[in-house]
């Protein structure tokens, strides 16, 4: 009886012990309408992307909107991107809404 109870603990927590956790990653994009930026916040950073005018229309239809996401992904992922670190006290209102009050780090990209 001792026997079987501990093979059957063994297994239990050999189950336990080797099992891989869980991963995740949130990204969220958000146009702010007021100072025309696209933002992503990932993990705790938030980007502002200033966008061109042709990006600018992008964001109204679903297709193009997709693609300036993927984009703007691409430019976060990219190491010749020049990050310019902004204090959270001094952006927009609106912006520090969408960034959220949890941010580490805010970078405006140009």
């Amino acid at each position: 009886m001792k026997c079987l109870t501990l093979c059957t603990l063994l297994i239990i927590l050999k189950g336990c012990m080797f099992q891989e956790s869980g991963e995740s990653e949130y990204i969220k994009f958000h146009y702010e309408p007021h100072t025309h930026m696209m933002i992503v916040t990932r993990q705790s950073t938030c980007y502002m992307f200033v966008l061109t005018s042709s990006e600018m229309a992008m964001v109204h239809e679903d297709s193009s909107l997709r693609t300036l996401e993927l984009h703007l992904l691409a430019k976060i992922n990219d190491p010749s991107t020049q990050l310019t670190t902004v204090p959270h006290f001094s952006l927009h209102t609106n912006l520090q809404r969408q960034c959220g009050k949890d941010m580490l780090h805010h970078y405006i990209i140009q």
